[in-house]
């Protein structure tokens, strides 16, 4: 047993390394080819940047005796850019963990698989939430995925979240409603499908809950 735990170990660990280096690649290769492109949007921010390097580049060699080359402005920006959007991507992880962790529902038995799906609710209810800013309401999940392909592998159960072999989809409680005509803690979207006692619910603030079929019944029934 001791040696079948030092191999889990062993494997574990290069897997993170691999999925740390590598994750965003995937990342990239999945979600690019769905990206909305604003023309308007690109020109504008292309124009602010080079605006902008223009104006630093000038203050810094005012204050220099000697002059400035503005290759190094632009690799000195590009440096500052870089560790901002570090900074950035750590804090969208902090953020995310304890999302996830402030809640108990990531330690009960079946904690690793209900944590995932809770994630892929969580990362539903943000695509509803900016559809919902664009003024596109949703009938269905099978809506959201027109505007948003590359969101197919979150809108179902892990597979280890499955049984006999069905893989249950996120339902949509109030098609065709904009957001801000519900109450915070309304139910949003549910992980239906699958037969246990209580159903992970996504609710209109962005928290999730595990409610009873029946708890759920009543929510839906004080919803407008």
């Amino acid at each position: 047993m001791s040696l079948i735990g030092w191999f889990g170990t062993f494997v574990w660990f290069p897997l993170v390394i691999w999925h740390l280096a590598t994750g965003w690649l995937r990342h990239l290769f999945i979600n690019l080819p769905h990206l909305r492109w604003n023309p308007t949007t690109i020109t504008l921010s292309l124009a602010a940047a080079a605006i902008a390097l223009f104006l630093l580049h000038r203050f810094v060699r005012g204050l220099l005796a000697k002059p400035l080359r503005a290759t190094v402005t632009v690799r000195a920006a590009g440096i500052f850019l870089a560790a901002t959007a570090a900074a950035i991507a750590m804090t969208g992880i902090v953020h995310e963990l304890a999302w996830l962790a402030r809640s108990p529902l990531t330690y009960d038995r079946s904690g690793s698989a209900r944590t995932e799906t809770i994630s892929n609710g969580k990362q539903l209810f943000l695509v509803l939430l900016e559809l919902d800013q664009e003024g596109i309401h949703p009938h269905s999940v099978e809506e959201v995925l027109d505007q948003y392909p590359g969101i197919d592998d979150i809108v179902s159960y892990p597979a280890t979240y499955r049984r006999n072999g069905y893989k249950a989809p996120f339902v949509l409680f109030h098609p065709g409603i904009s957001l801000s005509k519900l109450p915070p803690d309304a139910p949003l979207i549910g992980a239906l499908g699958r037969s246990e006692d209580r159903i992970v619910v996504v609710l209109v603030d962005g928290s999730a809950e595990r409610l009873t079929p029946q708890e759920l019944e009543q929510r839906l029934a004080a919803s407008p």
